[in-house]
């Protein structure tokens, strides 16, 4: 059945694209488009009795306005309360949500139910096509000191719903809208899933220090950590080093990363620095010594992804990552290597619109997987389904994917960040994995190989494991 969308007919590029995702690849639901001079948009389905009208808000703004501080949702955010009638035709639906843009109906309600017509006050396309461009990291604003946008900046951690998947539950909103006046509508059916990442920023942990050096870190070993088998481990590596043999550097948990993968019955994707800069930012190892490639030849002939983990200045610089993609193509087709796929992550989750993504896109990666704050774990994008991206300087949809990284878990452990203990970790993981799994999203985990050194940590990534796959 084909369900027929009248809109006002300016920007078309941005309604093109927001329609795209939600109708079609959100959905699975075909679609026709109609410009129409009107202030709303209208959705109807073929001969069908019913009509839902929704507000337009974002996508009116004034050109001079547009990318604008002054364009941005104003805080505090309305809330209001699903309708009865929605909330039973879809669960998953919360039954208080916060308005990003809208205004009341002349009811004085944000939304009302009849028998053939829904009327919303609410602009969920617009508030859905803020979210997924990431519309507000564009209006100018204060940088951390990486140059990256900081979560205290952010729309959802200053409205307090950086844990609610925003995107999700307007969507399902829609969906409940549609199915109460189109009960013949199917949608895509989806499943919930897990991505298990991890980039690699160290491997070695005693190559190039001093005997003193590894005694004083053994020594805290033994004191501060209370893990004896690191320390065994530490000096092992160290001997082994010199011959330069690091299979035993405490950093390589490869083996364990991937055997913890496959007795749940899924894969890890291992993201690799193919470019060292002059600065000292970029990991400690080149991605084309031997030691380094038969650890790519290892993880591909297990089954597991590679993927790039771009330096720390390519997130503006597109040619630069052009060619790191390059090399770790290159190396890993050397050593038997290949895939259908392939995607990555930003180092320091350094990301800049539109560089970034445009920079991705163009050096043909399938997928990138950046966004999320360092500083606190959640939702950035406003979802946990995987989608296409588009570029809003351009206004132009992109041939790359968006896979939103919902936990760091540096993010949950940092003194500079969440600071954590390891049980309110696990729990705060649970959590957000159980959101995902509501909405049946992807939950996509970033764990770092030389986090998993010492036996606590990898005991409670074990746990992780369990409690979310």
């Amino acid at each position: 059945m084909n369900i027929i969308v009248r809109h006002p007919a300016n920007r078309v590029a941005e309604r093109n694209y927001i329609y795209d995702v939600v109708f079609g690849e959100f959905l699975g639901l075909s679609y026709s488009m109609i410009p129409e001079q009107r202030a709303d948009v209208s959705i109807t389905c073929g001969e069908m009795a019913g009509t839902l009208t929704i507000a337009d808000v974002l996508l009116q703004i004034p050109h001079e306005d547009w990318l604008r501080p002054n364009s941005l949702p104003a805080l505090p955010l309305l809330n209001f309360d699903l309708p009865r009638e929605l909330i039973e035709t879809n669960e998953s639906a919360s039954p208080a949500v916060p308005v990003l843009f809208g205004k009341p109906l002349d009811t004085g309600n944000l939304m009302d139910v009849r028998r053939h017509s829904i009327d919303a006050g609410i602009d969920f396309f617009g508030a859905v096509f803020f979210m997924l461009t990431r519309y507000e990291e564009a209006c100018p604003t204060a940088l951390d000191q990486h140059d990256r946008f900081p979560s205290s900046a952010s729309m959802a951690v200053q409205a307090d719903i950086i844990e609610r998947p925003i995107v999700n539950e307007y969507v399902e909103i829609i969906w409940a809208s549609l199915k109460y006046l189109f009960p013949m509508l199917v949608r895509k059916p989806r499943s919930y899933s897990v991505s298990l990442t991890h980039d690699v920023d160290r491997i070695y942990d005693t190559r190039g220090q001093s005997w003193l050096q590894v005694a004083r870190n053994t020594l805290g070993d033994l004191t501060r950590r209370k893990d004896l088998a690191l320390a065994a481990t530490r000096v092992r590596s160290k001997f082994a080093s010199s011959r330069n043999d690091f299979q035993h550097e405490p950093s390589n948990t490869f083996e364990f990363i991937m055997d913890c993968s496959e007795a749940h019955n899924t894969h890890s994707s291992f993201f690799f620095i193919a470019h060292r800069g002059a600065d000292g930012l970029d990991g400690d190892y080149d991605i084309d010594t031997p030691w380094v490639r038969s650890l790519l030849r290892d993880i591909g002939a297990r089954g597991h992804q590679l993927g790039l983990h771009g330096s720390y200045h390519s997130y503006r610089d597109g040619k630069q990552l052009a060619a790191e993609f390059s090399k770790l193509k290159r190396l890993a087709g050397e050593e038997g290597v290949s895939q259908d796929k392939w995607g990555g992550r930003q180092h320091y989750l350094r990301w800049a619109l539109p560089a970034t993504w445009q920079g991705w896109a163009d050096a043909g990666l399938d997928f990138d997987s950046t966004l999320s704050f360092p500083e606190v774990c959640g939702f950035r994008t406003g979802t946990c389904w995987e989608y296409p991206v588009f570029n809003l300087k351009s206004s132009t949809a992109l041939p790359l994917r968006e896979r939103p990284l919902i936990v760091m878990e540096t993010s949950l452990f940092s003194e500079c960040y969440m600071n954590l203990t390891p049980r309110a970790a696990f729990e705060a993981i649970e959590k957000l994995s159980s959101v995902c799994r509501a909405f049946d999203g992807q939950f996509t985990l970033l764990w770092h190989n030389d986090n998993l050194a010492q036996a606590n940590w990898r005991q409670l990534y074990r746990e992780v494991l369990e409690a979310i796959t």
